[in-house]
C-alpha cells in the first residue's frame, strides 16, 4: 500500500526499477521520491523454507513478512544517512514491528571497541491507522523483548 503510494508519487519509476531489477529478497532505491531519498522494496512471497512453519503451527504469511521486512530494514539501516525508516505493514502490523525492531538489534556490549550506533532506532508504521496501533505497539514490545534476551 506504501509502494503504491510511492509509485503513484513517482509516476511508476519505482514498478519501472522492479522490471529492471527483481527482487530476490530486498533492494533499496535512491532517487525515486523527493520525499523518501532511499526506498527499501522486500519481496513477501512465501518461499520454500517457510512452508516448514505450517508443520510448527506457525502462520507462514506473518512469516514471510517478517522475514521481508526484516531485510528490508537491515539493507536501510547499513546507509548511514538513513535516519528514520517508514515501514507498510504489509497486512500485519505485530508481525512488521517485530522484525523491525529484531532488525535494528546490534550487540556491542562485551566488544572492547565500540563502532558506531545505529542512527536508526526505532522503525514507524507509514500512515499508522488507530486500528492497527495496537498491534504495532505489541510487536514492538515483542521485539524489544527478544533483543534484551540476546
Amino acid at each position: 500500500l506504501c509502494g503504491r503510494h510511492l509509485d503513484e508519487e513517482s509516476s511508476s519509476k519505482l514498478t519501472d526499477l522492479i522490471k529492471i531489477s527483481p527482487i530476490k529478497k530486498a533492494r533499496t532505491f535512491y532517487g525515486v521520491s523527493a520525499e523518501y531519498p532511499a526506498i527499501s522494496v522486500a519481496n513477501v512471497e512465501a518461499s520454500k523454507e517457510l512452508k516448514d512453519y505450517e508443520i510448527a503451527s506457525r502462520d507462514p504469511k506473518a512469516e514471510a513478512i517478517r522475514s521481508a521486512i526484516g531485510h528490508a530494514v537491515t539493507s536501510l539501516k547499513a546507509d548511514p544517512s538513513v535516519t528514520e525508516i517508514l515501514i507498510d505493514s504489509a497486512g500485519d502490523a505485530k508481525a512488521a514491528a517485530e522484525a523491525s525492531m529484531l532488525s535494528l538489534f546490534k550487540f556491542e556490549h562485551l566488544k572492547s571497541k565500540k563502532t558506531d550506533s545505529p542512527s536508526v532506532s526505532q522503525c514507524k508504521l507509514f500512515d499508522l491507522p488507530e486500528s492497527c496501533k495496537s498491534s504495532w505497539n505489541e510487536g514492538l514490545a515483542l521485539g524489544k523483548y527478544q533483543n534484551f534476551a540476546r
